[in-house]
């Protein structure tokens, strides 16, 4: 984070998440939860008008990404 720009590189995106790789389902899942809860905690913590700069995508805000995101909506990670 620079000022009010948040750099999330492939974690994060407006509308989703980074991909995780994990050798089995059950442990992709609970890495995926781990990570959704970390970021969700992040986001938490930032202004609204925090600018989100994705590694790839357009930017976007931190409302606008808890708005919209189906894995961060409502801070309940999916």
């Amino acid at each position: 984070m620079i000022g009010s720009y948040l750099f999330s590189g492939d974690s994060l995106f407006e509308d989703t998440v980074g991909r995780v790789v994990a050798d089995t389902p059950s442990a992709e899942q609970k890495v995926r939860k781990r990570m959704v809860g970390a970021l969700t905690s992040l986001l938490a913590l930032l202004p609204g008008e925090t600018v989100l700069l994705p590694g790839h995508g357009q930017a976007s805000t931190v409302a606008r990404t808890k708005e919209v995101n189906p894995f961060l909506r409502n801070g309940k990670a999916s």
